[in-house]
């Protein structure tokens, strides 16, 4: 029997990258890192001119993404899931390298609802952060904020479930200022990035009784926001390659 999900994706995914900046200003993130460090004081203020102030700056996106599955006779996404789990974990992230900026170990938070053939995920996340590029030394305490939104085909091999699949990412890349900063009167602390993933989640689990225990890992690529959220433009990170991994427990019904 064919059934019908509706993931309420394009709010959540794209209005971190596509929103309009709440001002537009003639300076990167680096620079105004430069004139943070050059004050030297982190009581001192930053002034910065806006070239225009964007009162409107969260854009609304209406919509929703559907996706079909014809489960060969069972039933998926209507009248609730055959199979739910939640769970937490600890969220570790395999660094390549390659990176703007480093992710180390997090928590996750996650809803697992599905039958023996197909699973939909949700996981809350956050994890702390270390810049790897020059330009960021005025800025402190970077995190990330996210959700990921998983779609899994299940392997059925005795007691183990064995997982792939698709995930999409939406986070922030949230960091706090070492001074104030002062755009047309409006004082600010801190600024952040929109950031977008698409990984494949590969993983393993398992149910013994009411229990559940986990183990997903998924190569991610990220991608950010042209700009902050303030309006800086964004030369502090562009695309980040890592792979999360996330081991848990929980339980199920």
């Amino acid at each position: 029997m064919k059934a019908y999900l509706m993931l309420l994706l394009l709010p959540l995914m794209f209005s971190g990258c596509i929103s309009t900046p709440r001002y537009q200003l003639n300076m990167s993130a680096s620079e105004l890192s430069n004139r943070i460090e050059s004050t030297g004081n982190s009581t001192s203020t930053v002034n910065v001119q806006a070239q225009q102030t964007n009162y409107h700056s969260n854009v609304s996106v209406s919509g929703g993404y559907y996706s079909e599955f014809n489960d060969g006779g069972r039933s998926f996404g209507q009248g609730g899931f055959a199979n739910n789990r939640i769970a937490i974990a600890r969220r570790s992230t395999l660094n390549l390298g390659v990176n703007n900026y480093n992710v180390y170990a997090g928590y996750e938070f996650s809803f697992t609802g599905g039958d023996d053939v197909h699973q939909f995920r949700v996981a809350l996340h956050g994890n702390d952060v270390d810049f790897q590029t020059a330009g960021t030394d005025g800025f402190n305490s970077p995190l990330l904020f996210g959700i990921d939104i998983d779609v899994h085909k299940i392997f059925q091999q005795n007691d183990l479930d064995f997982l792939w699949g698709a995930r999409l990412t939406s986070t922030m890349l949230t960091y706090n200022f070492n001074s104030s900063v002062n755009i047309n009167g409006d004082i600010y602390d801190a600024d952040s990035l929109g950031v977008f993933g698409v990984g494949m989640p590969m993983g393993v689990q398992m149910d013994v009784g009411s229990f559940t225990l986990e183990a997903i890992a998924t190569p991610t690529a990220y991608f950010h926001s042209w700009n902050t959220e303030l309006g800086f433009e964004n030369d502090i990170a562009f695309t980040n390659f890592n792979v999360p991994i996330s081991a848990g427990f929980g339980f199920n019904w």
